[in-house]
């Protein structure tokens, strides 16, 4: 995963981002923009379809293309990947059913069923595929990707605990925390183009650092607290600082 980003609780989040005009305005989309997208290409309402059920953790993931990123074809554009702990499975299996009918009946997508629990779907005029299935009884997945459904179902191939930036986040983390930001900024700098993400600014700042990770965590009704960890690269191992050279003149100029 090239950016992750989760959440203990959608609404508050999706609610936050529709009255944070400033914010919204730095992403590549606005939750406005994001409602009448998946309106458009699925007909699901964010609110009225998909929110009731969202009412436990939600994680959402850019992934890598699979193919040679020069090609320009649909295989070597990034995939998104969606995961959420649901609170009502039958209000879900619902959503997807009419996501079913929807991509079938007004954009020709073909149904291809890998297993009970995970549903492809597959544009007849080729490249596009989306899918989505259940991991667990109350967790269930979607993604927009040729390759998606495989790298989540049954198991991802690869986790993002494996990736040690990722793990030092958790790591350093509080013990209760309300979500996740994750940013690989390596890899995120050589896949621009491929992914749904604004250019990155140039400068060395920002050529500097590999990974990004903010935690958040609830202090009280009022304040919440992060914890940032930023991983840069590894250089020649750095020497001690030199002794200060005070003379008895720098002295009496600085107690001036």
């Amino acid at each position: 995963t090239v950016l992750m980003v989760s959440t203990g609780s959608i609404g508050p989040m999706w609610q936050a981002l529709k009255g944070a005009d400033r914010l919204t305005a730095r992403l590549p989309f606005s939750a406005e923009t994001l409602a009448k997208w998946l309106k458009t290409q699925t007909g699901l309402d964010m609110e009225n379809d998909i929110l009731p059920w969202l009412a436990g953790e939600v994680a959402f993931g850019l992934l890598p293309p699979t193919g040679e990123v020069t090609t320009g074809s649909p295989s070597a554009m990034g995939q998104l990947a969606l995961l959420a702990e649901v609170s009502d499975r039958d209000a879900a299996e619902a959503t997807w059913a009419q996501l079913d009918e929807t991509m079938q009946n007004r954009f020709s997508f073909e149904a291809q069923p890998e297993s009970p629990a995970v549903n492809q779907l597959v544009s007849y005029h080729g490249g596009i595929a989306m899918g989505y299935g259940w991991l667990e009884d109350s967790v269930t997945f979607f993604g927009l990707g040729p390759d998606v459904v495989d790298a989540i179902a049954p198991r991802p191939r690869k986790t993002l605990q494996t990736n040690p930036a990722f793990q030092t986040l958790l790591d350093t983390s509080a013990a209760k925390n309300s979500g996740y930001l994750f940013v690989d900024m390596s890899r995120l700098e050589e896949l621009q183009g491929t992914l749904p993400f604004p250019t990155l600014p140039e400068g060395p700042l920002f050529s500097a650092i590999q990974s990004i990770g903010v935690s958040t965590h609830v202090e009280d009704e009022r304040r919440l607290g992060y914890d940032i960890f930023i991983e840069l690269p590894k250089g020649r191992r750095v020497k001690p600082l030199p002794e200060p050279n005070i003379s008895p003149k720098n002295q009496e100029e600085t107690a001036e």
